[in-house]
C-alpha cells in the first residue's frame, strides 16, 4: 500500500511533507469489534 503523506505546519514560513498515520474509523457508542445491538437499528422511513 502506498505511503499517506500530508503537507505538516512546521511555523511560519515552515511546512513539510511527511509521513501520516491512516486515520482509523471510529462510530461513537460502539465497540471496536461492532456490537449485536448495532445489528438491529433501522434506518427511518422515506
Amino acid at each position: 500500500m502506498a505511503d499517506n503523506k500530508g503537507v505538516v505546519y512546521l511555523g511560519p514560513g515552515k511546512v513539510a511533507v511527511q509521513d501520516l498515520g491512516y486515520p482509523k474509523l471510529e462510530v461513537p457508542g460502539e465497540s471496536p469489534t461492532g456490537s449485536a445491538s448495532s445489528a438491529k437499528r433501522r434506518t427511518p422511513s422515506s
